[in-house]
């Protein structure tokens, strides 16, 4: 709708705090609706403070590295939606709720982030049977992974795999900072 995306356009901006009124009139003889909208415009709202709730796990500081908005800044529709899509990306939050109330004075916004924590850590294990292709050989080959990928909450991967088979051993350690 063409009132919506103007609301949009000005919370993309900043302004929280306008008030918008649309008034319709309907011409039945032209059988037409004329809207018009009325914007009481205020000053630009900024963040005054992110407040990160529900996480257990993770550590604030790897919420807030997510989120390309930080205290003081205008408000911006665009960044509080980069910043949301960029936390649920990690995989870290099996729900992400934002939330706006008023700050300490007029045009100041705090952001409220309440997240609910999934599971990071992962357990695979298989066996594979390949048959008999040779008398007296050993058919079936064994693989075990353990991953985490929000270790001790700071966002960072760590894991080990093993693979054994006959005509292959492997082990395999590794570690990812974002």
């Amino acid at each position: 709708p063409p009132i919506q995306a103007i609301c949009d356009l000005y919370y993309e901006n900043g302004y929280t705090s306008n008030q918008f009124y649309p008034n319709y009139v309907r011409d039945s003889e032209k059988n037409s609706i004329l809207c018009q909208l009325v914007v009481y415009e205020f000053p630009k709202s900024h963040i005054e403070n992110i407040i990160i709730k529900g996480n257990t796990k993770t550590k604030d500081y790897v919420i807030l590295r997510e989120i390309p908005i930080e205290s003081g800044d205008v408000f911006s529709k665009v960044k509080v939606e980069n910043g949301l899509r960029n936390l649920y990306n990690t995989q870290f939050f099996s729900a992400i709720m934002p939330e706006f109330v008023s700050g300490s004075e007029q045009n100041l916004v705090d952001m409220i982030v309440t997240v609910e924590e999934g599971a990071t850590t992962s357990v695979e294990f298989g066996v594979t049977f390949s048959g008999v292709t040779e008398p007296g050989s050993w058919p079936i080959s064994l693989f075990a992974k353990w991953q985490d990928s929000n270790l001790l909450g700071t966002g960072k991967t760590i894991s080990a795999s093993i693979e054994a088979s006959k005509t292959k051993q492997a082990i395999g350690f590794g570690y990812t900072e974002r």
